[in-house]
């Protein structure tokens, strides 16, 4: 590697470091946003008396999300992975925040949605 080759790559990789940073706090406060759109769910399910599990939807949220990363490129494992980890806190946020009865057993359940076609 030559000494500008050398030189352009100590002063890039600290510039892509802040990149990743700043990409991953807006990353951070999304899902805190998300989090937050949860717990009024939560409050719209317990009013209604829905339970907090409903593996329909969390189908259809992972197969919306599975299209669409597929459109950004994304892996489907990586985006199915991602999806069920953020059901799985939204739906712990739920139970926490409106002190659901529903066990954490029950929120686990259906963690395991099965995708058509998979």
């Amino acid at each position: 590697m030559r000494w500008d080759e050398s030189r352009w790559c100590s002063q890039r990789l600290p510039q892509l470091r802040e990149e990743i940073k700043e990409t991953d706090c807006r990353i951070l406060e999304l899902v805190k946003m998300r989090m937050s759109i949860s717990e009024e769910i939560g409050e719209i399910k317990m009013a209604s008396g829905l339970p907090i599990c409903d593996p329909i939807q969390e189908t259809r949220v992972i197969e919306t999300r599975l299209k669409r990363g597929h459109a950004l490129g994304l892996k489907d494992d990586f985006v199915e992975e991602l999806m069920v980890l953020l059901m799985k806190n939204s739906k712990r946020t739920q139970q926490q925040h409106i002190g659901f009865e529903e066990s954490a057993s029950d929120i686990e359940v259906s963690e395991n949605v099965t995708l058509a076609g998979k």
